[in-house]
Parts: structure tokens; sequence; C-alpha cells
């Protein structure tokens, strides 16, 4: 009997809830099956964490690098099809598409394009079959459309069901389904939010496909009860903020001031009784003042509800300094959790009277737009080499309204500050923009001459080394990399700003690299001396290379500072003297990395053991090495100079160097060869018409010594 019981509770159970049409989609089996094609690859993040990872290195038909599971849909079915997904922090963002289809012809299928970035996403879309059942189907991920690493996790297909055995309206059930006397209504938004129409100019988004986002946090863990899906898409692959099981919900945004802003808009959907589920906003602000003032967001049940809050119902509140806000369901008699999906959280004002407008639209130093510039944006710092005499000039400005004017002053010294003054058209409002020159970019770094057949790159592109080490992700970031060759070769150094954060990369476990036939690291590094450039806690920055055996991660530190020290952690010991004001090359005996087990290298990473050390550090040439390195020396670097013209060119590309060159190589913006050619003199033509038109970089070996210079074809 009990056998009989157990068996009839199992029948009623599937009655009521839809399962997982997917198998391993969290890919914990560590391996792809049944996953199949070309991208199915099944890595360990660490801990156990396993995830699908494909590596896109050429642009080509989206579905030449493709994932897929074969499953079983029906025609006319509705399913929720949900998935985890992003990308590496050096691809940064890149798209995908995602979906459901056909495994034979005519391959139908219902596919979105979804945006990925380094920050874990979960994107779910809710999608009817329409295409028949005369093919079996599967799941889709077409992925060779863009460059860069993709990682797929936690795939489910669920069928909707129409069902109340819960009691709750959800899927695709209407009121009459759960004993209501309602018309039959959607318990999810079946159509976007109005397309708002205000200038961006006159907008500071937190959430909206139609504005860039202040927003960097859409989900932090305050505590709350429900879920948040930024990715929910009805139609048209418009993003909506779904709150499911929502009491409230946080977002953390850049900080910012919203002073001249003068209303927070929000459209809002819900399937909920207005009557008892009641919904406020709230702004967070450490400016002085009220912290947050909780305002009631009005709703229509089963309709999308536009809602524009006046900055002064928000009692007591000030704006310098918003950095983040608040959705809560917790007005008298709610009823919690709800549903909730909202859309084009932003702030906005009147948009101006242009006579009135005192704003440029572009401002260009030598030629080009200055880095970084907005109209709002009035202050702007212009990086030169250090040692520059020749002060760069204001070329140009463009004022918003055609009718303001201008007076520019240019900087007389380096440092020094460049003004550009704007009168509206009226005369009665004045703006001034300053650009600050300052002397911080280094000149290129030192060239390795160490033999090429004892090296193992990490980074550098000069040197002729050929033996690179391959990581497979990236962990931190690095400000920029800056090409530091003043003419038209190639030598790039990573620039970081370790006030932010550190830079590291490595391999996938359980991957390690035996490096026990290298005795030495190497690498540059350039740090400007003065107060603007160290922390409150004074200069020291780090090289930490990390062994990894087994499970068991091991850090050995290298730190260089103003002082030695081994006070402290070891992140904060200091082996060697920074030396400031030029490139400075190391060559660190392994042995001085204690702990560190050659056999298994597994990451390396650059840091400071503080935010309060030295800001900014430039990095390059960065290897092991069986001796230490060595650099040329200026009368050999002369020797390796490479001189081209025309440049740019449609056809004959001429090349001139100061002793014989032995070979020359050709390669696209993406790093294929599509040239080789051997040679013994000092003077070349090469005949270029053949190739598309673009960038290209040039590799010419002379000495054995080889060099990288850039040209366009035309």
């Amino acid at each position: 009997m009990k056998k009989i019981t157990f068996l009839l509770l199992l029948m009623i159970s599937s009655l009521g809830f839809a399962q997982n049409l997917v198998v391993n989609g969290g890919f914990q089996t560590g391996t792809a099956a049944p996953w199949y094609n070309n991208a199915a690859n099944v890595v360990d993040l660490g801990g156990g964490n396993f995830v699908n990872q494909a590596n896109v290195e050429g642009v080509a038909n989206p579905w030449d690098v493709n994932l897929s599971q074969e499953i079983l849909l029906d025609n006319g079915k509705t399913y929720n099809f949900t998935f985890d997904a992003f990308t590496d922090a050096i691809t940064g963002s890149r798209t995908i598409l995602a979906g459901l289809g056909q495994t034979a012809d005519p391959f139908s299928s219902l596919t979105y394009t979804t945006t990925l970035t380094d920050t874990p996403q979960t994107f779910t879309y809710q999608i009817t079959i329409n295409y028949g059942n005369a093919v079996p189907d599967r799941v889709i991920f077409d992925l060779g459309a863009a460059l860069g690493y993709v990682f797929i996790d936690n795939v489910s297909v669920i069928e909707v069901i129409n069902t109340c055995t819960n009691g709750v309206q959800d899927g695709t059930e209407t009121g009459v389904d759960c004993g209501g006397t309602c018309t039959p209504c959607s318990s999810l938004p079946t159509t976007n939010a109005p397309i708002p129409t205000h200038l961006a100019a006159n907008v500071v988004s937190v959430f909206s496909d139609s504005y860039p986002s202040i927003a960097t946090n859409l989900n932090p863990n305050w505590g709350q009860s429900g879920s948040v899906n930024p990715n929910f898409v009805v139609a048209g692959g418009n993003n909506i903020l779904a709150y499911t099981n929502f009491n409230y919900q946080g977002t953390e945004v850049t900080a910012s001031n919203l002073s001249t802003m003068e209303f927070l808009h929000v459209d809002v959907w819900s399937v909920s009784n207005p009557a008892n589920t009641i919904l406020k906003v709230s702004p967070i602000s450490n400016a002085g003042g009220a912290t947050e003032f909780l305002v009631t967001l009005n709703h229509v049940q089963g309709n999308w509800y536009s809602v524009d809050i006046p900055k002064a119902s928000f009692t007591g509140m000030t704006w310098t300094n918003v950095y983040q806000i608040k959705f809560a369901a917790n007005g008298p008699g709610s009823s919690t959790p709800a549903n909730f999906y909202i859309d084009n959280v932003y702030f906005w004002k009147t948009a101006p009277n242009p006579a009135n407008d005192a704003s440029l639209s572009d401002l260009k130093v030598a030629g080009s737009t200055i880095t970084g510039f907005a109209p709002g944006i009035v202050n702007y710092n212009y990086e030169v080499l250090i040692g520059t005499t020749v002060v760069p000039q204001i070329t140009s400005v463009t004022t918003t309204n055609s009718s303001a004017t201008t007076v520019i002053t240019q900087a007389t010294s380096i440092p020094g500050n460049a003004t550009v003054v704007v009168t509206s058209q009226n005369g009665t409002v004045n703006s001034t923009y300053t650009v600050s020159f300052v002397a911080s970019i280094p000149n290129q770094s030192p060239i390795p001459s160490t033999p090429p057949s004892q090296v193992l790159k990490i980074y550098g592109d000069t040197g002729g080394f050929t033996n690179t080490w391959v990581p497979d992700y990236s962990f931190g970031g690095f400000q920029s990399i800056l090409d530091l060759d003043s003419g038209a070769g190639v030598n790039d150094a990573i620039k970081m700003n370790f006030a932010t954060q550190g830079f590291g990369q490595g391999k996938t476990p359980p991957i390690v690299t035996n490096v026990s036939t290298y005795g030495y690291l190497n690498f540059s590094y350039f740090v400007q001396s003065g107060a603007a450039n160290a922390g409150s806690s004074g200069h020291q920055f780090y090289f930490d290379l990390i062994s990894r055996i087994g499970s068991i991660n091991t850090e050995a530190f290298y730190g260089i500072g103003t002082a030695l020290s081994t006070l402290g952690t070891p992140s904060q010991h200091v082996k060697k003297v920074i030396v400031f004001d030029s490139w400075q090359t190391v060559s660190i005996p392994l042995s001085d990395f204690v702990g560190f087990s050659p056999a298994h290298f597994f990451q390396f990473k650059i840091g400071s053991s503080s935010d309060l050390r030295t800001k900014i550090a430039y990095f390059d040439n960065i290897y092991f090495s069986v001796n230490p390195g060595t650099v040329l020396n200026t009368n050999n670097f002369a020797v390796s100079q490479v001189k081209l013209y025309p440049n740019p060119t449609a056809s004959t590309l001429n090349i001139e160097a100061l002793a014989n060159i032995q070979s020359i190589a050709i390669y696209n913006i993406i790093g294929q060869e599509v040239m080789t050619k051997e040679a013994n003199s000092s003077t070349i033509s090469l005949d270029v018409s053949g190739l598309n038109s673009g960038v290209y970089v040039i590799k010419t070996m002379i000495d054995g010594n080889v060099s990288s210079t850039k040209f366009i074809k035309e």
C-alpha cells in the first residue's frame, strides 16, 4: 500500500510541475555530453565550478562556432529558456545568439541577440514554438560572430504549464484559472514599456536600453527574498528588470551628482492588485540630509504604468552624491512577496533653452577629440611624454549652440592649463573648459636582447620571442595598453592604476606550466616620482608568482618600494628599492620567490599591498629566462630602426633599415600572418596591392632582433 500511495503522489506532483528538458545544464558531470558541436568544452573554474568555455579567435558566421543539445519540444507550447553567461575581462563585452530551434533542414530557430559582459548574468527568454514538429529540436548557442571568450552555465528549458496547484497566478495562467472572477490576464507582460523620448543629454539612467547606465550592480545581496533578472525579454530584444518573489531590491550605481535633475521616471508592470500590493522607491545618498525617503509608485494591474516623481517628493534628501536606489513593497496592507517588472528607471530634467546653452559638443587637442570628452565635463588632463617641451594646442572647439561664442587661451608650458570660455547666445551664461597638460607618459621601454631560445614570454611585443605562455583567463584589470613608440613602430606597455586594482592571468585548473628549466623572471617597470603618484602609505608594488599543487595555491611575492622591509604580510615586504623616472629592467632569480614551485606555475599577478600605495605604473617585457635577461644597448637599438614609405600605401611599400633585413612578416589587425619574405638587404620593396584595406603590422628581423611597425593599406 505504501508503494501505491507513493506512486500516486508522484503522479499528482508531475501534473503541477514541469521538468528541465536540458540534461547536464550545469555541466557538473565535468564532461560535455550530451552537448555537442565545436564549442562543447567543459572546464573547471576552481572548486568544482564547471562551466562550458569557448574562445572565438576569428570572426565568422554565428553558427560556425556552436554549442547545442537535442531536446524534445512541442509546437504551440511555451517554454522558459534560462542560462547564465559571461565573457572574460580582456574581451569585456561581446554578443552571442541564444535560443531554441531545429536540428535539421529547414533549421528554423527562435533566437535572441544576447550581450555578455565580464560579470556573470542570468538571461531568461520566454519562447513559443511556432515552426512545427517535423524534425527534432535543440538548444542553440551560436558564438561565431564576435571575438573572445564565452562562458555558459545553468542552462534550463522548462515548459510553462497552466495549473493553479500553488494558489498563485503564474506561468500563463489567468485570474479565472486561479479561481478568480477577473477577465483572463497574463501574469507576465506581453509588451514593452513605452520608449522614452527625452534627449540623452537631459537624462541620467539607472536602467533602460534607451540610455547609457550608471548602474554598477543590479543585484547586490541586501538579504532580499526574491531574485533579479535584468535580461527579461518579451519583444524586440528590449531588456526588462524582472523582480520575482519580491519584497525589496537594491541597485548600486556610480556615485553621481543629480542636483540638476528634476524627476525620477519609472515604468512598472505587475499583475498584483494595487489595493493590497504597494510599491515604493527611493534613491539613497550620503551627501548629508536624509539618506533615503520612500515614495509610493502607483501601478495599474496587468498594464504598464509610467510614473514621474518630482525630486521634491523625496523629503529632506540632498543630491550631490547618489550612490544607490531601492525599491520596496512595504506599504500598509501590502502583500509580499510579489512579482514586478520594471523598465526605464532614470532621472531627467526639462530640456534647456538653447539661447542659455554655453556648452561644447566637441573639443580637439592636436587635431583629435580629447579623451573622455562630454559636454557636461569641463576639466580634463592631457598626458604627454615625459620631457616634452612643445605644448600641444587646442586646435578646434564646437559649441552645442552654433550661435554661442568662444575665447581660447592656449597653455604656454608643461605643466600648464589651456582654457575655453564659452558664452551663450543671449550672453547670460558662461562656462569654462580647462585642459591641464601634464608630462606623465614614459618613453618606450627597453628592447630585450635575451636569446629567444632561452625565453618563455608572458607579455611583450619586442625582442623576437616566439615561445609564449598563453593564459586561459585574466582577473583584475589594467587602466590601458599604450603604444609608447613615438614613431611608426609598436612598443605596447601595460598602464596600471594600483589605486583601483591589480591585474593577473592564469590557466584553468588542473592545468599548470613547468617553468623549472628557467632560472629568472624578468620585467621592465616605470614609475614617476612625486607625491601625486604616491598613496598615503608611500610607494610599493609587487610581482606575485602563484603555483598550484593539487587544489592548493601558493603565492610568492617580490616587492619593490622606497625602502627594504620585512614588516607585515609577504605582500607588504620590499626586496628591491624602487628607481623613479626611467625604465628599469629587473631579473629576479626564481629562488627569490619564496614558496614558489617552478614545476607548477599557475598564475601571475601585478599588484600593491593596498590602494594607498603606488598609483600609476607601467610594465613591459615580462618573461621567464634561463639566464638573467638583457636589453639592447643604444647602438643596437638604432640599428634596428625601420623606415616605411609611402605610408599609407595602395600598392608598393618600401622598407629601409640601417642594417641588412633577414626576414619580413606582415600580420593583419587580428594577428593573422598574411605575407612573409626572406631577404638580405637594407632596402626592400613589397607589392601589397593584394591586401585588403586596413591597418597592418610588419615585423622585420635585423641581426636576430625583431621590430614591429604599423602601416596602412589604402
